[in-house]
């Protein structure tokens, strides 16, 4: 009787690929999309400046300057410098941490400056008389001084930690409850559902801090009244320079490509270096009311809804991301073209002021006005689509969401499709 004959292993490196069957996705896969530096888990960027992007580098910078702060009164009260002097040493680390410059209540017009360089040169508002102080004072008035330089420095790194922490934690979670599991579209969700905790946050923020300004909603009349201002409320300096830092945080990542790019990435750019250009010359020339109206009108507010509409439009809720998205829309219309072509015509009309500071103020605006032009044409563009029946989708994430997939490459480039072909392959899939 014939033995059987037992079959020789084949090689590993012989055997023919086998098609496996896609895992359901689950929590861990859909963390790794969000691993690495980028967005969708890539490593971008010089090593350098990595703790914009990673987490454990940025809070490894906020743990050594806290404790530095919170040690160094100590070992200074045991200095024999100090112990002689009798008087108490100033917390170098400080600066890093809180606002620098506390006025004295007695403030008055014959006191220097922080700034009083800065502020020679710049314009008198016929109507500011000698009264320096914005209405509405929260914990006192603070100057300005290059220590805010390292205030901006230290908030730079605690908003990349708090940005990619929420973006690598919990915002997962979020995204596997919205049931958005796949690769590219967890990336985007979790980066708007930041967007959407940061914006609401600010916004509430940024409202508390006008709504204690004489300038309350647009009153732009109010904008010189008390100009120029050489005191801020601590509310309104650490709002703008909160802000301030958020800003430098998003142009660093751009300008040093520590994200992956996406299909607007040069106006993007041009739209955050001009904001960074108008926040600066608005602090250092005193023009923070009309600095703190275009804060809440054209980034705070528009930008939450937009946010909220892109994480209902990845979840696939259709009926309510059209909804959300209308109100964007009346939103980004009242607020980044109404509410700024009103600021543009106030500021033309201040025939006080030197041509040349006035159109240091006006320019910047225009710049920003005409870039949220260039998003309007592609936002109607969008209201057309939505009008003929077809999903509201943003352009420029055409190809880096839709098209991908669990267990595809997102370096693979992905052939831009129709939104609708989209919304069908993503049904077939399921």
């Amino acid at each position: 009787m014939a033995t059987r004959r037992t079959p020789r292993a084949s090689s590993p490196s012989k055997r023919p690929p086998t098609k496996s069957r896609r895992a359901r996705p689950t929590h861990a896969s859909a963390a790794a999309v969000v691993k690495g530096g980028g967005v969708n888990g890539d490593e971008y960027g010089p090593r350098l400046l990595r703790f914009l992007v990673k987490p454990a580098y940025s809070l490894t910078i906020i743990v050594i300057t806290v404790l530095l702060y919170l040690v160094y009164p100590t070992l200074a009260a045991s200095s024999p410098a100090v112990v002689a002097s009798r008087l108490p040493e100033a917390n170098p680390f400080a600066p890093f941490l809180l606002l620098s410059y506390p006025v004295a209540p007695s403030f008055s017009n014959s006191t220097t400056y922080v700034l009083e360089d800065v502020n020679a040169t710049i314009p008198r508002a016929g109507v500011s008389g000698h009264h320096h102080h914005h209405q509405g004072v929260g914990g006192g008035q603070f100057g300005k001084g290059l220590q805010d330089l390292l205030f901006l420095a230290f908030y730079v790194v605690v908003h990349s930690f708090v940005r990619h922490a929420f973006m690598k934690g919990p915002l997962v979670w979020v995204a596997n409850w919205a049931g958005v599991r796949k690769g590219g579209k967890t990336g985007r969700f979790v980066e708007q559902a930041y967007m959407v905790v940061y914006f609401a946050a600010s916004g509430a923020f940024g409202l508390h801090v006008m709504s204690q300004q004489k300038s309350w909603w647009y009153q732009t009349e109010h904008f010189w009244t008390d100009f120029p201002s050489t005191t801020l409320p601590a509310n309104l300096k650490a709002y703008y320079l909160l802000q301030f830092a958020y800003w430098l945080q998003e142009t660093f990542v751009i300008l040093a490509g520590m994200e992956k790019p996406r299909a607007d990435n040069a106006q993007m750019t041009f739209h955050h270096i001009i904001t960074i250009w108008l926040i600066a010359e608005s602090y250092l020339g005193n023009l923070e009311q009309i600095g703190l109206a275009i804060f809440v009108s054209s980034m705070d507010l528009p930008d939450f809804m937009l946010s909220f509409s892109k994480c209902i439009n990845y979840a696939e809720l259709e009926n309510t991301g059209n909804c959300s998205f209308l109100i964007f829309i009346a939103s980004w219309t009242y607020l980044r073209h109404y509410q700024n072509i009103r600021m543009l015509y106030n500021v033309w009309h201040q025939k006080w002021m030197p041509t040349w500071f006035r159109m240091m103020i006006f320019v910047p605006i225009l710049l920003l006005q005409i870039t949220i032009f260039f998003w309007s044409y592609r936002i109607g563009r969008i209201v057309y689509k939505l009008v003929k029946g077809t999903s509201a989708t943003d352009e420029r994430e055409k190809g880096e969401t839709d098209t991908e997939s669990e267990g595809e490459d997102d370096n693979e480039p992905a052939t831009p499709p129709a939104i609708s072909e989209s919304r069908l392959s993503d049904r077939k899939e399921q």
